[in-house]
């Protein structure tokens, strides 16, 4: 996505300053607040929230920025936005290039695909480890009720991979256009998709 920006901002030529002025205002509340939205929300996804404000600062610029622009828009520091930028690089949420002598920063306007990268390693570095680290070692445990323990838990981590593994597939059919919209509705409503070969009942079905 060489040269490429996330959602551009303002517009055409003003007739009336005042207007102008009064509509860049209300255009910089607006961005405040949706910059503070997007933070809060990857805080929730599991990231820090410099990560979502960066990610959302970079989303509304017209093309691919450098660390500089980032941190005059965010007032962040520049050791801090440098980390930042590596955990979202490593997450697909943005793709970095060197044009010139500068390295330039672009948002991944692909949520769906930023967000199945994070479930992939989720998978890799949370669960799977955690499955294997239960499963060597219940053998050790002498307990009768902390074996049990044991038992449960990797059944419970077990089902978590299966059901992510499940949900990470069907992001890469929807986004590779293997699976339509209709489809998808279908698949979360619980009805029968034979690729799968399940059915998927929803909370309070019977």
């Amino acid at each position: 996505m060489k040269g490429g920006g996330g959602i551009m901002r303002g517009g055409g030529s003003a007739v009336n300053s005042a207007a102008v002025n009064n509509d860049k205002g209300e255009e910089d509340a607006l961005f405040g607040e949706i910059l503070a939205s997007i933070a809060e929300m990857g805080r929730r996804w599991g990231f820090e929230i410099p990560i979502g404000r960066i990610w959302a600062f970079m989303l509304f610029q017209p093309r691919a920025v450098t660390q500089r622009e980032i941190e005059q828009g965010t007032g962040y520091s520049r050791g801090l936005i440098s980390r930042s930028l590596r955990k979202m690089e490593a997450f697909g949420m943005i793709h970095v290039f060197k044009e010139g002598k500068e390295m330039k920063y672009a948002v991944n306007l692909s949520l769906t695909e930023g967000f199945n990268d994070f479930l992939k390693r989720l998978l890799c570095e949370k669960i799977r480890p955690m499955i294997d680290l239960l499963v060597r070692n219940i053998d050790k445990v002498d307990d009768e009720k902390l074996r049990k323990a044991f038992t449960t838990l990797i059944s419970e981590y077990q089902r978590l991979h299966l059901l992510i593994s499940v949900f990470s597939k069907v992001i890469e059919d929807v986004n590779a256009g293997r699976m339509s919209e209709k489809e998808l509705e279908k698949f979360v409503s619980g009805k029968r998709d034979e690729r799968l070969g399940f059915n998927v009942r929803m909370k309070g079905d019977k």
